[in-house]
């Protein structure tokens, strides 16, 4: 019975200090998980703030590329801008270069068609026949001038406008040809001098102009050996401005009103390419 007994308060003795630590773990689970709800909280601090941080980044981002954006969509414009000008000037120093050299071509055409005394202004001196009392004068003493004669002919200033015409220089060609019409209305070659004033214009892109003298090749030269070929360059200048409807009638035209011509050939292929 003693050792029982014995026995008995050994067992109360160790639930007893069982209950202790269990009192002392279940003491240190409650304060752990105090800590971890403290700890919670802070991460889901840290979170609120992190998110507002990246929105806060987004939206400074988003200002920045619009910046950005726009500075250099202003930089572009000024650049263009810039080339704009530079072009503009560009240009204007060109036509202002083919202007001199277009009023130097047609000084030097003039004198070399009229005589260099004769573009200097000086007026001949009328003379008439020697009359009673009266003695001739001599030529010698400068009192008595005569117009000089022309020193090119017809075909040869048609044919130096041509050789600028070929060398590239239009606006040069075309002053000779305005030159040469003036010099020699008369002249057969009258209806090539227009129709190469019509190439000059269109090479210049100044196709209303460039219409407007093959038509008057057409129309006031229709036996002219430049008649045909006219028409079909006039077809092509409608092509070039868009007009089909206007080049296949220059082309019928053509096809209808010189047949055996070499132009008629090409007019009817090309009329076979626009249906």
């Amino acid at each position: 019975m003693d050792q029982q007994a014995g026995a008995l308060g050994k067992l109360e003795e160790a639930i007893k200090h069982s209950d202790l630590q269990m009192r002392a773990l279940s003491a240190e689970v409650n304060r752990f998980q105090g800590v971890l709800a403290e700890f919670d909280k802070v991460l889901r601090a840290l979170n609120d703030k992190a998110i507002d941080v990246d929105r806060r980044v987004t939206e400074l981002t988003g200002r920045i590329e619009v910046k950005v954006g726009t500075l250099a969509t202003q930089q572009g414009d000024q650049a263009v801008k810039l080339d704009a000008l530079e072009k503009t000037v560009a240009a204007a120093v060109a036509t202002v270069n083919e202007n001199s050299r277009g009023l130097g071509e047609l000084k030097r055409v003039m004198e070399d068609s009229l005589g260099k005394q004769a573009v200097g202004g000086e007026v001949p001196e009328a003379t008439g026949p020697a009359g009673p009392g009266s003695a001739a004068k001599d030529p010698s003493n400068g009192a008595s001038r005569t117009a000089p004669a022309s020193t090119l002919s017809d075909k040869e200033a048609y044919d130096r406008a041509q050789q600028h015409f070929g060398q590239g220089h239009y606006d040069v060609a075309l002053t000779s040809f305005r030159v040469f019409l003036v010099q020699y209305p008369d002249s057969p070659l009258v209806p090539n001098a227009h129709f190469w004033m019509g190439e000059c214009y269109v090479r210049a892109r100044d196709y209303e102009r460039g219409l407007e003298q093959y038509e008057h090749v057409v129309r006031k030269y229709p036996k002219s050996t430049k008649a045909a070929p006219a028409l079909y360059r006039k077809a092509m200048t409608f092509l070039e401005l868009n007009n089909k409807e206007a080049a296949k009638s220059a082309l019928r035209q053509l096809i209808a009103d010189y047949p055996k011509s070499e132009d008629s050939q090409r007019a009817k292929a090309k009329l076979a390419s626009l249906r």
